[in-house]
């Protein structure tokens, strides 16, 4: 009898413990990345892990307006292929800084 308690109590354990362990891996997987376009299309509103952010659309290099890509999770000039991340952070140039937080 002690054994199938102790049995028991040892599947119970291992059990709420992977169900934590997946919990806690998925939070950061489920956590979508929404962009929308803000200000008459001038400007990108980022929500990430609970933040908004703003970003200018102008990709910094000539003026072009960046696209956000959802498949790859990031900003794209179509002009010269400048890329950001989705916080704005200057991935591929040919432009030498990220896009601007208003």
């Amino acid at each position: 009898m002690i054994q199938v308690t102790f049995y028991i109590l040892a599947l119970i354990f291992f059990f709420t413990i992977t169900l934590m362990y997946l919990r806690d891996g998925m939070e950061g997987f489920n956590n979508k990345i929404n962009v929308t376009e803000i200000m008459n299309g001038q400007a990108f509103k980022v929500l990430s892990n609970g933040k908004e952010l703003k970003l200018s659309k102008k990709c910094p290099h000539q003026g072009c307006n960046v696209d956000w890509n959802q498949k790859e999770g990031k900003f794209i000039c179509p002009c010269h292929q400048s890329t950001f991340d989705n916080q704005g952070n200057l991935l591929k140039g040919p432009a030498t800084t990220g896009l601007k937080k208003l």
